[in-house]
């Protein structure tokens, strides 16, 4: 039996089929939308972002 928990690490894919949520970082939001050819401000904040994700 395990006494301390193991931390779960997941990496993003932004060519995958999962949509980026709150918890991916801005540059993995704007991976997602280059790799959909999805046009966005450089200056756009993540909430933006995830806004054009739809």
């Amino acid at each position: 039996m395990r006494s301390v928990a193991e931390p779960v690490t997941s990496t993003f894919d932004p060519n995958g089929g999962v949509k980026p949520t709150n918890d991916q970082t801005v540059q993995q939001i704007k991976a997602y939308l280059d790799a959909r050819h999805i046009g966005y401000q450089s200056s756009a904040n993540k909430s933006d972002l995830l806004k054009l994700v739809g």
